[in-house]
């Protein structure tokens, strides 16, 4: 899968174009790699110098060479409204949107084309025309290409659409049950709708992804003669299977919504040589491995991990789309991006204190400012399970005496989640084991707030804090597995990721709340990934002045802000210390959601998000306006979240 902000590489080896991506959230689709597509050829009569896979909502810009041809796999399902604008400027500076200026330098401009799933041309805009607009009828992988001619300079191009608003149909379950197939990409959420045309009142048995897995879904409405569901994500390729029951016929029909996701466009650094690929039902994983070339590194659930061959650095890109058009099982494919706490990006790390102690800890400043004693009065956290996907956890420290249960490490693949350090410096940033400790503090802030509460500790990251997409997709996969109320995630990256993002929105589906670090890069536009999916709790950072702290990512998708300076927390051996960052606000959070669980285990992830942000205090207005921009509802309150 393409690296959203760089440049993907083409399957031909070529030089890359220059090519930025940026996505209008409202029209979240879908973006994966898609079954084997014959791309050079074909009825249109041209042959693609690089290769890219696009979703609904892009907006492309990039340079192109004179006879170049670039096109873009589109994946669509049938109803969607397409609209395509393409705006090109020469390499002199002339604007070739007009007519005069087309012809002065460098040629007329790039025509514009759309291919249908089978390679014929369904329509062109060319002459000065570069828009397309239709309504494709089929489900499948469109091409768009940008066709340079004798024109060389840049070019934008807007995909834009519309997904339909209904699909399904009529089923007979023949006095057991039947499957209806709803077409939907990921990235949508439908909501199901069985209704009865004759027969027995219907059931709905089963949900089921592109994978055949099973995934949540919650009834909002049931009678005698319909059953209609809560938004069902969709987190993998090829839509939902619904499993209809009763003895009847029935009209199933799914209502398509995308999802207001805040999806990344920076860069991302990646675990070399590895791909993580979504594997149709049934797939043999070690087959396909032979197949590519590749070696299979684990498999579990429908999501396989391959290692390319040696000498294959730098071009995992090329490798995922391989075995995406190669082999007709894998339903999509990415790069295995690296994830990692946003403390690894901050010069401040942790600072032990031999003074420090338990009182330290529980008295400390952070807790007063969003009145933790108040609320402990109504809630504690009790039968609250959270899970804390991190760097593992000292369960040897007295904090967590009888509050932990048994989690388990997907750095080492085995069932003892424990901190630890290797002496090396792992990522190369010229420090050693920073990681460590970091599950352990983020665990104990969780617990200062909500001390009841039982912590599973779950590895992914390593003694640098850095972790993969497929380690922590497989974490959230556990978390899911046993049951848990709330995931914490004090971790994030600026990758977009269909497979973690499947994996968020599965847990989400079941009811599991799940909280997110908004990260420590200081951009006040945007928020790390996958704080910014939505009804994940987003959580920023306060500095002691209650301003956004200087570290602190902030933006739209932002929930709430907590303190997230010097804050005091266990430490490994024992002890505490002290630390900044919005890892460490996110556990805050996670604390207060834990407290309004117990409270009300009811509530819905959406329902959570709208109650933090009613519940949040509007910030001071002696505090600077930059200081309190993008901070979502403002301060938390555990006082008035839990009344």
């Amino acid at each position: 899968m393409d690296r959203v902000g760089e440049s993907p590489l083409p399957l031909d080896g070529r030089p890359e174009p220059k090519l930025t991506v940026s996505h209008r959230l409202a029209r979240a689709a879908t973006r994966v790699l898609i079954l084997a597509l014959a791309l050079a050829g074909g009825a249109s009569g041209f042959a693609a110098d690089a290769r890219f896979d696009v979703m609904l909502g892009d907006e492309i810009e990039a340079d192109i060479d004179a006879l170049a041809v670039y096109a873009y796999r589109l994946p669509l399902v049938a109803g969607t409204s397409l609209d395509l604008e393409l705006e090109a400027e020469s390499s002199e500076g002339d604007d070739s949107d007009d007519g005069d200026a087309a012809g002065k330098s460098s040629g007329p401009a790039p025509a514009l084309a759309l291919l249908d799933p089978g390679g014929v041309q369904l329509a062109a805009a060319a002459d000065g025309r570069r828009r397309i607009r239709t309504t494709v009828t089929e489900t499948g992988t469109y091409v768009v290409e940008v066709r340079a001619g004798s024109f060389s300079g840049s070019f934008s191009l807007e995909i834009d659409g519309e997904l339909p608003r209904s699909v399904g149909g009529q089923v007979d379950t023949s006095g057991s049950t039947a499957d209806a197939h709803l077409d939907a990409p990921v990235g949508a959420s439908v909501r199901i709708d069985v209704r009865r045309v004759s027969g027995d009142s219907p059931q709905i048995l089963a949900v089921r992804d592109g994978t055949g897995r099973d995934i949540g879904f919650t009834v909002k409405r049931s009678s005698a003669s319909r059953v209609l569901t809560r938004p069902v994500p969709v987190t993998a390729p090829g839509g939902l299977t619904v499993v209809v029951g009763g003895s009847g016929t029935y009209d199933v029909r799914g209502r398509l919504e995308s999802d207001d996701d805040d999806l990344p466009e920076g860069d991302d650094d990646r675990d070399e040589r590895r791909i993580v690929v979504t594997l149709a039902p049934g797939a043999d994983a070690a087959a396909i491995a032979a197949q590519l070339g590749y070696r299979l590194v684990r498999v579990e659930d429908g999501i396989a991990v391959f290692e390319t061959p040696v000498g294959r650095e730098g071009l995992e890109d090329e490798d995922a789309r391989r075995a995406g058009d190669t082999v007709p099982e894998v339903l999509g494919a990415e790069v295995d991006a690296r994830l990692q706490t946003p403390e690894g990006l901050q010069s401040n790390g942790v600072v032990l204190g031999s003074s420090l102690g338990r009182t330290d800890f529980g008295g400390q400043a952070a807790l007063d400012t969003i009145r933790a004693t108040r609320a402990r009065r109504k809630a504690t956290g009790r039968g609250i399970v959270v899970a804390v996907v991190d760097t593992g956890i000292d369960a040897a420290h007295p904090l967590f005496a009888g509050r932990l249960a048994p989690g388990y490490d997907f750095v080492g693949n085995d069932a003892d989640p424990a901190e630890e350090t290797n002496g090396i410096d792992d990522d190369l940033d010229g420090d050693v084991d920073e990681g460590y400790g970091h599950g352990t503090f983020v665990a104990g802030l969780v617990l200062a707030v909500a001390p009841d509460a039982t912590i599973l500790p779950v590895r992914v990251l390593d003694t640098d804090a850095v972790g993969t997409v497929s380690r922590v997709a497989a974490g959230i996969r556990y978390a899911v597995e046993q049951g848990v109320d709330v995931i914490n995630l004090s971790l994030g990256a600026r990758v977009r990721s269909e497979v973690l993002r499947g994996e968020v929105r599965r847990a989400l589906s079941r009811g599991i709340k799940v909280v997110a670090a908004t990260g420590n890069r200081a951009d006040v536009a945007r928020i790390d990934f996958p704080a910014g999916l939505a009804n994940v709790v987003a959580v920023s950072a306060l500095d002691a002045r209650l301003g956004r702290a200087d570290f602190a990512n902030a933006g739209a998708p932002t929930t709430m802000a907590a303190p997230g300076t010097d804050l005091i927390g266990p430490y490994p051996g024992g002890t505490y210390a002290v630390w900044s960052g919005t890892s460490f606000s996110a556990a805050l959070g996670t604390g207060a959601i834990a407290l309004l669980v117990e409270r009300r285990p009811r509530l819905r992830p959406a329902q959570i998000v709208k109650r933090l942000k009613r519940a949040s205090r509007t910030l001071p207005r002696r505090i600077p306006t930059a200081r309190r921009a993008g901070l979502g509802g403002g301060r938390l309150d555990l006082a008035r979240l839990v009344r």
